[in-house]
């Protein structure tokens, strides 16, 4: 499947489900333990104003399955999930989902915390090792079958 977003194909590991119109993705930037992302998959669209109202329907699809897949799993449920749309740095239209967490989290052999709970995320720039994106992934496929 070709990403328009990722067209060398560097993200490709953290795919979890392909969708008629979106593509969910566990996010390379950790910002906070299962961080994902959403994309668009039509080209050249960048505002959420600009998709016809069946693609936005399926958004909130999208989101709906992610949701119920990170608070059935006992070590992630998050407490709150935040959404933004920042179309700034990217030519194409996506969606960061960032799990919100009051108490860290232990998962993968580490603690995962949450500094800025309350606040507005605090934004990473560092991606993940791809063996944690793939373990990520590996833990949320099931749940989203």
């Amino acid at each position: 499947m070709f990403r328009h977003y990722d067209p060398q194909d560097r993200y490709v590991g953290g795919v979890l489900k392909v969708y008629d119109h979106w593509v969910l993705e566990v996010s390379w930037r950790q910002h906070t333990l299962a961080s994902f992302v959403i994309f668009f998959r039509r080209p050249g669209v960048r505002l959420l104003s600009e998709l016809m109202d069946g693609e936005y329907l399926r958004l909130k699809e999208v989101m709906r399955d992610m949701e119920r897949a990170l608070r059935s799993h006992p070590h992630i449920a998050p407490d709150h999930i935040d959404y933004l749309q920042v179309g700034n740095a990217q030519s194409h239209l996506c969606m960061y989902g960032i799990p919100r967490y009051e108490l860290p989290r232990s998962l993968l052999g580490r603690m995962w915390g949450d500094l800025s709970y309350g606040s507005p995320p605090v934004w990473t720039s560092k991606d993940q090792n791809p063996s944690d994106i793939e373990a990520l992934r590996d833990l949320l496929l099931p749940l989203l079958a």
